[in-house]
């Protein structure tokens, strides 16, 4: 807190920056997202070729920076192609230690996106796991979330690039698929799932990490990731310049 010139300004702490990725000089950024391999399946990769990311056999890749749902909106959206139609999805805000308890889903909100082996997505099997604890305490294990648009068709396995859009704040995630403007593959249609809580969900640590990772056995081609938090705390600092330029005008006249 602060007192310019007869106005209480609340200064918020620093928002996290943004994360943007287009994957196109064949090299992961180390400053921008880590890994998790489990030592227990010796043939999983990340791999940053072609102009894009490649996750193999149920491999991890998360943010570095810390985007933590609670303190605003977080946006997160890319390209994505699986390589089955019955590839299962998993994409979320992930708040356990990485060093001791990674990819144990110990503390986060997870969607489990579930291919139909036909050509979409199966609205009945999709779901978000909430395993951060806290009064937001919802549970889809067994009942699938609400469905806003589910008429998403003509998938090619390996050909159809489609555009994913995952969002989570206090109250509400959401997660939306759809053909990317450039797909040829013929798909049309969306699927858009969400979720609303009764409160804020709860992390067993401070950092909540973005994290995408696919089935065991299975590729998933990931491009142009971008996850981009609401800038709350710019809004404040704007409006706490904006309380002090009008302070000094009325004392000045």
């Amino acid at each position: 807190m602060a007192l310019v010139a007869g106005v209480v300004l609340a200064i918020a702490s620093p928002a996290s920056a943004a994360v943007v990725d287009n994957f196109d000089d064949n090299s992961l950024d180390a400053s921008k997202w880590g890994t998790f391999l489990k030592p227990s399946r010796p043939n999983q990769t990340v791999t940053e070729t072609g102009g894009k990311i490649e996750l193999f056999d149920g491999a991890t890749l998360y943010t570095k920076q810390s985007f933590n749902p609670n303190n605003g909106t977080i946006t997160a959206t890319g390209e994505l192609t699986p390589d089955a139609l019955s590839e299962r999805l998993f994409f979320g805000f992930w708040g356990g230690n990485l060093g001791g308890q990674a990819n144990e889903r110990s503390s986060g909100l997870q969607w489990f996106i579930f291919g139909n082996n036909s050509d979409g997505f199966n609205g009945d099997s999709t779901r978000l796991e909430n395993t951060a604890g806290g009064s937001g305490g919802f549970t889809t294990s067994n009942n699938p979330p609400p469905i806003s648009v589910n008429d998403l068709e003509g998938v090619v396995a390996g050909t159809t690039i489609l555009d994913f859009t995952m969002t989570a704040n206090s109250s509400l995630s959401t997660f939306r698929l759809e053909p990317n403007a450039a797909d040829t593959s013929g798909a049309t249609g969306a699927a858009e799932f969400y979720v609303t809580f009764d409160g804020a969900p709860l992390f067993n640590h401070e950092t909540a990490y973005v994290m995408f990772e696919n089935n065991n056995g299975r590729t998933l081609v990931l491009d142009n990731i971008s996850v981009v938090p609401e800038p709350g705390s710019m809004a404040l600092i704007g409006l706490g310049t904006v309380l002090m330029f009008l302070t000094r005008r009325v004392k000045q006249s």
